[in-house]
């Protein structure tokens, strides 16, 4: 459920997160709520308010400083529809960013380039790494800043620091992430030998 959240508004991210972890304990406090969930203390007070005037949860006091949380029928509810609008959303947001790679590798491809390296791990480099396949392309590395770079392999492919990106030989760079385009882009400049090399951002 994890990476749901990614394409949620914030307002039914917090709803959820909350729903989530008090229908695992209605004994946690606010305060372990507030860290749990990411949100703000005043933030998990007001909303649980909220939620309980609209009767999806239910609040017993036990003694004067602590309380149980109880989700309701309404709220059990409520949870599940924010499941299914959360599904809807990151299954809209996926084929929106396939849409988009499979057109930046169009565009590369129809340069006359074959080898190609991917810039950036991401969830977006993993769809255009599926996508590529389609392709006429030849995926022949993946790089990454010389600081996040590990010894794990991706793809079969081991990490390669951008640094060392002429020894992959590629053809053409697609940066597969939509963090930190420009200080990639300086990055390259800083690194590539040839100008002739295509850079394609997202």
């Amino acid at each position: 459920m994890k990476n749901l959240h990614l394409f949620a508004p914030l307002p039914q991210l917090r709803e959820f997160s909350l729903l989530e972890e008090l229908g695992k304990n209605p004994f946690v406090s606010q305060r372990d709520l507030a860290i749990r969930t990411g949100i703000a203390l005043g933030a998990t007070n007001t909303c649980l308010r909220r939620m309980a005037e609209r009767r999806w949860i239910q609040v017993r006091n036990i003694n004067g400083r602590q309380r149980e949380y109880y989700l309701t029928e309404g709220g059990i509810w409520e949870k599940e529809r924010l499941v299914s609008k959360m599904v809807s959303r990151a299954i809209e947001h996926y084929v929106w960013i396939k849409g988009l790679m499979r057109g930046k590798l169009l565009e590369i491809q129809n340069a006359g380039i074959k080898r190609i390296v991917f810039y950036g791990v991401s969830d977006e480099m993993e769809i255009a790494y599926m996508t590529s396949q389609q392709l006429n392309l030849e995926l022949v590395g993946i790089i990454e800043d010389g600081g996040g770079v590990s010894p794990k392999e991706i793809f079969g492919f081991k990490l390669t620091p951008v640094e060392n990106i002429n020894t992959l030989e590629p053809e053409g760079i697609l940066l597969t992430s939509f963090s930190r385009i420009e200080e990639r882009m300086n990055q390259l400049e800083k690194y590539i030998e040839t100008s002739s090399l295509k850079i394609v951002s997202l």
